[in-house]
């Protein structure tokens, strides 16, 4: 008999997004209250969300995902040119939100056995952005809980 392999997928994702409800948890003791919004949802987007659009946006014109690379450090270039895994893009994201004056953070969560998932999380004083791959999870918003 044939053991199937256990699928993981749906439980990083789900400790993705909690890990980001907990990242705001922090935020907010920081910062004060907050909201989690969705950037698509808002028509005047803080510049952290409109950052991380254009971040998500740069990405997705070169997004490939191979695990040829997975331990090799990368430059910019080779990560255009021959891909990466979550990790790569998110120290392309905290390069990208550092040199712009944002606070940046590579996050990585357990997802399976000996494997994990790599995010970023982007800050301003306005609010934060959870970034994955070519993905924006989520963003949360500070001051008085006012969209």
């Amino acid at each position: 008999m044939v053991k199937k392999k256990k699928d993981y997928s749906v439980v990083g994702m789900l400790g993705i997004l909690i890990g980001g409800f907990l990242l705001g948890m922090v935020f907010q003791d920081i910062y004060g209250n907050w909201t989690f919004v969705f950037p698509s949802e808002v028509e005047n987007l803080s510049d952290v969300e409109l950052a991380s659009k254009e971040y998500t946006k740069n990405v997705s014109e070169f997004y490939n995902y191979t695990l040829a690379n997975i331990h090799k450090r990368l430059s910019e270039s080779e990560l255009r040119e021959n891909g990466g895994v979550c990790w790569h893009y998110a120290d392309y994201y905290v390069k990208l939100a550092s040199f712009d004056g944002f606070k940046a953070k590579k996050l990585i969560f357990p997802t399976s056995n000996n494997s994990s998932h790599a995010v970023t999380a982007i800050a301003n004083k306005e609010g934060y952005c959870i970034l994955s791959n070519d993905l924006i999870l989520g963003c949360g918003k500070f001051g008085n809980g006012e969209t």
